[in-house]
């Protein structure tokens, strides 16, 4: 299982709620894809002033190899 890590600097910013991430599918592999998204929120009441939210999902896409 290969994973690649897109920085929210890398994506493209869509509108003021929504960023896209773009991937080269050679970079992850064959096989169904899933996604990790990874929030830091602004929380004053964590020590470090952030709470960190993460939700795993399948995507419904599914990488197929050349044929």
């Amino acid at each position: 299982s290969n994973g690649v890590i897109v920085a929210k600097d890398a994506m493209i910013k869509s509108d003021d709620d929504n960023y896209i991430a773009r991937i080269n599918s050679q970079d992850i592999g064959v096989g169904p894809v899933m996604m990790t998204i990874t929030v830091h929120v602004p929380d004053p009441d964590f020590d470090d002033g952030y709470r960190t939210e993460r939700d795993t999902v399948w995507t419904g896409v599914t990488i197929k190899p050349d044929a």
